[in-house]
């Protein structure tokens, strides 16, 4: 279970959960409503059922890790 929760709302465009997914490398997130109650989940594939072409992007920039500088 992860510790950092990352949420949107059922009002947010995909677009939105796109970008959250990809800044907080995550492959999926919750959307809770205004009460912040769980109103679904949205993965990765969500996002290629409806937005094929953006899933791939979306996708790289989940699973990119930040490389350790190296000790020379």
């Amino acid at each position: 279970m992860t510790r950092e929760v990352v949420a949107c709302r059922p009002q947010d465009d995909i677009t939105k959960a796109q970008k959250l997914m990809s800044q907080h490398r995550k492959s999926r997130m919750i959307c809770v409503d205004d009460a912040g109650k769980l109103a679904g989940v949205i993965s990765l594939s969500d996002i290629a059922q409806h937005q094929a072409g953006d899933a791939a992007e979306t996708l790289k920039n989940v699973t990119t890790r930040e490389a350790a500088p190296s000790a020379h």
